[in-house]
């Protein structure tokens, strides 16, 4: 039996504005589309892509150059799976994009951002299911996304515990449609 791989060449495909490093996003992604974010470098080049969608999504991230091709693709975690492009070396002096699409016929939430070595380590770690406990550490001055699920009127409870660890530790709890402050 053979498998049709599905060409994002067929996908619509939507371009936001610039994204910057360090900044969130979370975008619906409809079925069959393909969304592209123009990168802008704050220092060295070296960047980290990080994304995670809802769990009937397998996303797949890529890093397109000036002529569309792809520089580098990540698509290793299946359904509801963190993707991830770690410290990948790019010319400043280029123009890049990333694209990101569905490989189910579904639409969906994704998580999304980047980071650039010189700037702050920000990633998305993955996605959290209630009543999960996780053990995580994260780096200096860092800041880890965990996204999830939410209703409204659901109760929210988050608990961290520092361990083995000086300074001053921070968590927050954060909302659509553009990460606002809500906990």
């Amino acid at each position: 039996l053979t498998t049709a791989t599905r060409n994002t060449s067929d996908f619509d495909t939507v371009e936001f504005d610039d994204l910057s490093p360090e900044t969130p996003v979370l975008e619906l992604l409809e079925a069959e589309q393909a969304h592209l974010w123009p990168i802008v470098f704050d220092y060295t080049g070296a960047i980290t892509v990080t994304a995670v969608g809802e769990p009937t999504m397998n996303l797949v991230l890529e890093i397109l150059n000036p002529a569309n091709d792809v520089v580098i693709q990540a698509d290793n975690g299946g359904n509801g799976a963190l993707e991830s492009i770690i410290n990948t070396q790019l010319n400043t002096a280029l123009d890049y994009k990333i694209r990101i699409y569905n490989l189910n016929a579904v639409e969906g939430d994704y998580c999304l951002i980047f980071s650039e070595g010189g700037g702050f380590p920000d990633t998305i770690k993955g996605r959290l299911e209630f009543g999960q406990t996780v053990n995580n550490q994260v780096e200096v001055l860092g800041i880890d996304y965990w996204c999830f699920l939410g209703a409204s009127g659901d109760t929210i409870s988050i608990t961290a515990t520092t361990t083995g660890s000086t300074g001053d530790f921070a968590l927050g709890l954060f909302g659509p449609p553009d990460f606002d402050a809500i906990g």
